[in-house]
């Protein structure tokens, strides 16, 4: 409860991913500003090694698949309205009421 101005402000997050490798599915559900990103290999060398040992790189291709719900963001912010809600600042940040 904010004293302040006498309201209830509410944040909340979360972030799912489940992975049906049998039927090859992958699934992404998520609250607030969370955010998922898949990292898949986008190939690898071998380097020399002064040592007897090779070196593996592995290069990597990331994948953001969400996009943050910030009350800031203009189309966020029009969402939120459209269904109600409001967006104040508080301590210089914005809240959902």
């Amino acid at each position: 409860m904010c004293s302040k101005l006498k309201s209830d402000y509410v944040s909340s997050t979360a972030t799912i991913m489940l992975i049906n490798s049998a039927r090859s599915i992958l699934t992404v559900a998520y609250v607030g500003d969370s955010q998922i990103c898949l990292a898949s290999s986008a190939g690898s060398e071998t380097i020399q090694n002064n040592s007897e040992s090779n070196i593996k790189k592995e290069e990597l291709r990331i994948s953001w698949l969400t996009r943050q719900h910030k009350p800031d963001i203009p189309e966020e912010m029009e969402r939120i309205k459209s269904h109600g809600g409001d967006v104040v600042r508080i301590h210089d940040a914005p809240y959902m009421r």
